[in-house]
């Protein structure tokens, strides 16, 4: 099906060219510092900056912080941090999914994939625990797209909020909250699923859309 030139899988894993490969690494380690000291290091560590890949946080609460990994065209990665208490300070735990978007992104899936994203999580703790690396070893190694969007990028975010009474329970809701779901509820809405567990409401699910396009930053569907 096409819209707007581009082809659209609706959640038809079958139509993909390609299926999309995913990669998870975790870590867990004791830092000296309290949780607050922490989260501030976390947010200077993991601050947008202009190159090959970018960290973008999204979401910050009193021991939880999520952010999320972008290499332009080739994959998107989505971290995990949360912070517990301790007597010794502060507990951390880092959980990190790595999922392809692209064909090109892919073949960042070698053999060494799982090593390169401990080795990446375990600069990330030896920063927080004070320690200083190389800002290379903050990024997950693997070749970069070569197209200019690479140097033209820059992280943006919008965003927008909008308040509801729904008569049904949140289980109801939450379960047409889903790209295959909203096919039947939203008007014109066509996706391209990339990575998906079940083909329905999960986490980690990745696709792309163009109708919210008018949120974007640059006003261009996504």
């Amino acid at each position: 099906m096409k819209r707007n030139g581009k082809v659209w899988n609706n959640g038809n894993l079958e139509l993909s060219l390609e299926k999309m490969r995913r990669a998870r690494g975790n870590c867990r380690a004791m830092v000296g510092a309290p949780c607050e000291s922490v989260l501030a290091r976390v947010r200077q560590l993991l601050a947008p900056r202009h190159g090959e890949t970018h960290w973008f946080v999204t979401q910050d609460s009193a021991h939880h912080m999520g952010a999320v990994l972008l290499k332009p065209e080739l994959a998107i990665g989505k971290l995990e941090i949360d912070l517990a208490a301790c007597h010794e300070g502060t507990l951390l735990c880092l959980d990190f999914v790595y999922t392809a978007i692209s064909a090109s992104g892919n073949a960042l899936f070698d053999d060494q994939i799982d090593g390169r994203i401990l080795q990446m999580l375990r600069a990330v703790v030896q920063e927080l625990q004070g320690g200083v690396v190389a800002p290379d070893e903050l990024l997950l190694p693997g070749p970069g797209p070569t197209s200019r969007s690479r140097d033209a990028f820059r992280p943006e975010s919008a965003g927008a909020s909008h308040e509801s009474v729904v008569r049904a329970s949140a289980d109801e809701c939450f379960a047409l909250a889903c790209p295959v779901a909203e096919l039947a509820w939203i008007d014109n809405w066509q996706f391209h699923l990339l990575y998906s567990d079940s083909g329905r409401n999960e986490d980690d699910c990745i696709f792309i859309e163009a109708v919210s396009g008018i949120a974007c930053p640059s006003g261009k569907p996504a």
